[in-house]
């Protein structure tokens, strides 16, 4: 007997899809789901992380069964991490997953509400997409749909040694192609390491900079001089965070949320294929340390951390290691951190001399 063909509407049908809501809030990418029958959680989708995470008291509240120790490097801690297992998480009421391992966190800092973390698994471990517009993030366990008009990054889902397969994309600054990895759970922009930025055309030693952060560790934030390209996106002279400390898999650079929300992704994993498409949405508003002084503080004591160059601490003559007073330490790093045009008196100790500062903050990248 011969097979029944169907027709093209009722073949798309059959295809099985999943869309599941989620939401933007305090920089993170949320999903609520219930954990063993009991919740809502809200977890963070983190297509940067290496395994799933969730607080440690939670997963205790939860009873849920311990699998082991592992260790793991997260947000710059090397660690052994107890490993546990959710029998089922279900997704929104929307997508169920049976035996869930999450690595069990203490004093996490996942954000506000915020139980855990999913790793890059959510979008490499079956066609997925992460839709901007909708809100939603789809899953298609029987593969996706085409993708006509969208752009295509070609060996773009990478193993690794342990935990999820990672999805990286191709970037172009200036004349540079960059081939970084497309982390939801960063919420820096653009990250580069010294080398690719060099290569893209960043002064690293002659440009301005303003001091910044990344896992804890020191890091610079420059200014382009030219546009980044990424999947049909382009941003024009973007703010370029450069640092050392980055994972080993790490290629050039990491694309972080601020960036990633512009764009609709999708993964075509048998293919090995990333797809993007710019969805309309509007850029953040761009933040960075328009004083160019960090701030450290010791035993109550303030200090003057690092300067940033042709930065208004640097004009004022502040130089790392100045005893600074004038206000508290939350307040200071609140005005420091303020918009341009605002004037920040300080009191700065040098050498045993005290002298009175004024700043003026301003837009010096």
């Amino acid at each position: 007997m011969a097979a029944l063909a169907l027709p093209v509407p009722l073949r798309a049908a059959a295809r099985r899809e999943y869309r599941v809501p989620v939401e933007l809030a305090a920089r993170r990418l949320l999903v609520a789901c219930t954990i063993e029958g009991q919740g809502p959680f809200l977890l963070g989708i983190d297509t940067g992380g290496v395994v799933s995470m969730i607080e440690a008291g939670v997963a205790e509240r939860l009873h849920l069964q311990t699998r082991g120790k592992t260790p793991l490097g997260i947000a710059g801690q090397h660690d052994m991490y107890t490993m546990f297992e959710a029998r089922e998480v279900v997704f929104a009421n929307a997508f169920r997953q049976e035996r869930v391992l999450l690595a069990g966190v203490e004093q996490a800092r996942f954000g506000p509400g915020v139980a855990g973390m999913l790793a890059a698994g959510c979008m490499t471990s079956m066609d997925s997409e992460l839709n901007f517009e909708a809100m939603e993030w789809r899953l298609f366990p029987d593969g996706g749909p085409t993708r006509a008009g969208w752009v295509a990054h070609e060996r773009a889902i990478r193993p690794t040694r342990i935990g999820s397969p990672h999805l990286f994309g191709q970037a172009r600054l200036g004349a540079e192609t960059l081939r970084c990895l497309l982390d939801t759970g960063a919420p820096t922009p653009t990250i580069l390491r010294p080398k690719a930025a060099r290569r893209a055309g960043i002064g690293l030693d002659g440009q301005n900079w303003s001091p910044g952060q990344m896992n804890g560790r020191e890091a610079r934030i420059y200014r382009a001089k030219t546009a980044l390209h990424i999947g049909g996106l382009v941003i024009e002279e973007p703010l370029i965070t450069v640092a050392e400390d980055a994972p080993g898999f790490i290629d050039d650079g990491i694309i972080g949320l601020p960036v990633i929300q512009r764009l609709n992704l999708a993964s075509e994993v048998r293919a090995g294929r990333l797809w993007t498409r710019p969805n309309g949405r509007p850029a953040e508003v761009e933040r960075y340390n328009m004083s160019g002084l960090w701030i450290d503080q010791r035993g109550g004591v303030l200090l003057a951390g690092r300067v940033g160059k042709g930065s208004p601490a640097e004009k004022a003559g502040i130089v790392p290691g100045d005893r600074i007073a004038g206000m508290t330490f939350g307040p200071m790093i609140a005005r420091l951190n303020g918009r341009a045009g605002l004037e920040v008196s300080l009191q700065v100790t040098h050498g045993g001399a005290k002298r009175d500062a004024t700043l003026v903050l301003e837009d010096y990248l």
